[in-house]
């Protein structure tokens, strides 16, 4: 029998790296770049960004190759419309993919939107936000031989 490894997939890390490195994408062809956070959008921080928030199971502590994830995925703006195209941008890249690389250590097996983008203004700042959720599943490719 193949000994089965277990290991903790840092989902919201491979998202956030992905996001890096697809910033053109992301905000077009200029040299802008906007922040792209773990869970939630930091308190002090006052930019325009992707939050990545993945849910993984209650009793998480190891998970096989192979882990479902449902995923949120929150962008701001202080415009509206640029709201909009952002969010836009990011399902892009990620909406009906399969078999695609978010970094060395984890592909994205397949993921499909759930709900969204809905829109709405922050209640105590300038900020426009699209919230969109997906479930995933994602393999960790550290197991490849």
């Amino acid at each position: 029998l193949q000994e089965t490894r277990l290991m903790i997939i840092d989902v919201e890390d491979a998202f956030m790296n992905y996001f890096t490195t697809n910033m053109v994408n992301i905000v077009g062809h200029g040299n802008d770049s906007i922040g792209i956070y773990r869970s939630k959008f930091p308190d002090d921080g006052w930019n325009e960004g992707i939050a990545v928030f993945a849910e993984l199971r209650e009793s998480h502590s190891s998970v096989y190759e192979f882990e479902k994830i449902g995923l949120r995925i929150m962008v701001r703006t202080k415009d509206k419309k640029h709201t909009f195209y952002l969010a836009q941008n990011v399902d892009d890249l990620i909406d009906r993919f399969v078999h695609k690389n978010l970094d060395s250590n984890v592909e994205l097996s397949i993921a499909k939107r759930n709900s969204g983008p809905n829109f709405f203004p922050g209640d105590n700042d300038s900020f426009h936000y699209g919230i969109m959720l997906y479930s995933t599943i994602v393999r960790y490719r550290g197991n490849d031989a």
